[in-house]
């Protein structure tokens, strides 16, 4: 029997999915970490903020995250049933079967989310018990290793939609042909990612980990557009952009801001006062391409 094939649309989501996941494990593991304190402090308001950050995205595209995660389910042979003996108590169990993430991001804040998953007894605290908090990131740890399966299995099964990908670029006409492209940002991974991405796309790009050299390579290059990730070693993104400006004031008028935050209100009133675009994280892959197509664009 032919094995079902998945659209590249489809394929892009699950690994979104995935992706978010782990940032939402990663944010609870650092909420628990009991090694550190004997009673870990409460969550910060940039927090509580990248929780409904990704409870929104997770919200938004459940329906079309679930029929996928459903096929999956269903072909594994660890798959439990709703009528079996483990889950039978289980209020709307085929429900919970086929979307075992809702648990992790129905909650409306974070305190709501510790005590629906009886790791505290009230909404009101933070009083979170060492006991039940390991036994949650064990879940999570459990539940990551099916995720991993799950992107691994789609994977295997999407085809790549020329159409809709090329329907997803600006064309060649308004876009400017093999424009250079600096990215300096302190993640080594969002570098490969972005350079990959970016590469794909046909432009030239450089990347450095490093404002200073960032600096230095404007000075020797003549480059179309910069993307700066924040935080940034060597000196502050106000600071490297004061210089770009002195530098290369056109480059200045194309720089993209990759901010982990902009709930930080100086950092909002500096890209709205220069008239920056900017994108928070995670992005998504689409998303970036557009703005960075759109900006290099003749149009613009």
């Amino acid at each position: 029997m032919a094995k079902k094939r998945y659209s590249a649309f489809e394929g892009e989501l699950v690994f979104q999915w995935v992706d978010r996941w782990f940032q939402l494990g990663r944010l609870l593991w650092d909420l628990f970490r009991f090694d550190e304190t004997p009673s870990p402090p409460p969550p910060t308001e940039i927090d509580g903020i990248n929780y409904q950050g990704l409870r929104f995205w997770f919200i938004d595209h459940e329906s079309q995250f679930r029929p996928l995660w459903r096929d999956f389910y269903r072909s594994q042979d660890w798959v439990l049933r709703p009528d079996g003996d483990l889950i039978a108590e289980i209020r709307d169990a085929e429900y919970v079967l086929e979307n075992a993430f809702f648990c992790w991001y129905g909650p409306e804040n974070l305190y709501q989310l510790v005590h629906a998953l009886d790791i505290q007894s009230g909404i009101d605290i933070w009083e979170p018990s060492e006991h039940r908090a390991w036994t949650a990131m064990m879940d999570v740890l459990q539940m990551s290793t099916k995720v991993v399966e799950f992107y691994e299995w789609i994977n295997e099964r999407t085809e790549m939609d020329v159409t809709t990908c090329e329907n997803d670029k600006v064309t060649e006409s308004t876009k400017e042909p093999g424009a250079d492209i600096l990215v300096v940002d302190h993640d080594v991974s969002y570098l490969k990612l972005v350079s990959r991405l970016l590469t794909a796309e046909g432009y030239e790009v450089d990347i450095t980990l490093d404002a200073t050299d960032a600096l230095n390579k404007i000075r020797r290059k003549r480059y179309n557009l910069l993307i700066a990730g924040q935080p940034m070693p060597g000196m502050k993104f106000f600071e490297l952009y004061e210089y770009v400006k002195t530098v290369d004031p056109s480059l200045a008028k194309r720089t993209f801001v990759l901010d982990v935050s902009v709930t930080e209100k100086h950092m909002r009133e500096f890209l709205l006062k220069n008239k920056l675009s900017y994108m928070s994280r995670p992005f998504e892959t689409k998303q970036l391409l557009n703005e960075v197509n759109w900006m290099l664009s003749e149009d613009k």
